[in-house]
C-alpha cells in the first residue's frame, strides 16, 4: 500500500488536471426547428457543442415504431443531421463527452450492455462522414482512497485527464492481469484492453481488481497505437 500511495502522490501532485467529461444540458422544451426535420415523436433533446465551433448542437431521442426502441439523431447547430442510431430502453447505456485529442470534435465515452456484460469504449467522432469510429475498448478503474475498484458506469464521476506540457493525457495502464468475462466484445483488431482510470465512488468495494502495473499518463494516440499494435 505504501508503494501505491507514493505512486498516486507522484501522479497527482505535479501537473494541473485537464478537462474530463463535459456537461450536456437536457432541454426542458423542444425547439420548433427540430420538430420540422424530425417528424417522429421527440422524447428528449440534449444540447452540447459536439464539433467545437462554440455553438451548441443537439442529440435528439425519438420514439421508434418498434417497442422499446428509440431513434437517436445527432444534429448540428445549423440543423444538419450528422448521424442516426438506434438504442433500446432495455440496454444499459451511459454516454459522456470529452475532448482528449488534437481535433475540435468531441470524443465519446460509452458504457453499454446488459446485466451479463458491459462494454466500455471510446469513440472518435468523424462528423464529415457521419460516423462514430471506435478508438478502443478498455477496462474502467476507479481510484478512490488510494485503492483500485472496478469502474461500474453508475459509480464513475470523471475520467482522469491531465494537461502536461500542452498535451492532454489519460491516466492509464497497458500492463495488468485483468481478464474480462461475460458477454462482452473482444474486437479482432485490438490486442490489449488498456486500463483507463476515473474518479468516483465505488458501490461494490468487495470486488477485487487484479494487479495493475505501469500506470502512467498517456495520450489517446499513444494508447491507440499500442493496443492496436500499429
Amino acid at each position: 500500500m505504501k508503494n501505491i500511495f507514493l505512486l498516486l502522490f507522484s501522479l497527482f501532485s505535479t501537473n494541473t488536471f485537464g478537462q474530463g467529461f463535459l456537461s450536456a444540458d437536457t432541454l426542458d422544451y423542444i425547439p420548433k426547428e427540430l420538430k420540422e426535420i424530425i417528424t417522429s415523436k421527440i422524447e428528449r433533446v440534449i444540447s452540447i457543442d459536439i464539433d467545437g465551433d462554440d455553438q451548441n448542437d443537439f442529440i435528439v431521442l425519438s420514439q421508434s415504431e418498434e417497442k422499446y426502441i428509440y431513434d437517436e439523431y445527432w444534429v448540428s447547430s445549423d440543423l444538419r443531421i450528422w448521424l442516426t442510431k438506434t438504442t433500446s430502453e432495455k440496454r444499459i447505456q451511459y454516454v459522456k463527452f470529452l475532448n482528449i485529442d488534437n481535433d475540435p470534435e468531441m470524443e465519446v465515452y460509452e458504457a453499454s450492455g446488459y446485466e451479463d456484460g458491459i462494454d466500455y469504449l471510446l469513440y472518435d467522432l468523424n462528423l464529415e462522414i457521419g460516423k462514430q469510429e471506435i478508438l478502443f475498448f478498455f477496462n474502467p478503474i476507479i481510484l478512490e482512497d488510494d485503492k483500485y475498484y472496478w469502474g461500474y458506469p453508475w459509480d464513475i464521476m470523471n475520467m482522469l485527464v491531465k494537461n502536461i506540457d500542452g498535451e492532454l493525457k489519460i491516466l492509464s495502464s497497458l500492463d495488468h492481469d485483468i481478464i474480462r468475462e461475460g458477454e462482452v466484445t473482444f474486437p479482432d483488431d485490438q490486442i490489449i484492453f488498456p486500463c483507463i482510470f476515473f474518479n468516483g465512488t465505488s458501490t461494490q468495494q468487495n470486488i477485487n481488481v487484479e494487479e495493475i502495473r505501469d500506470i502512467k499518463w498517456r495520450t489517446v494516440e499513444e494508447i491507440y497505437e499500442t493496443v492496436h499494435n500499429r
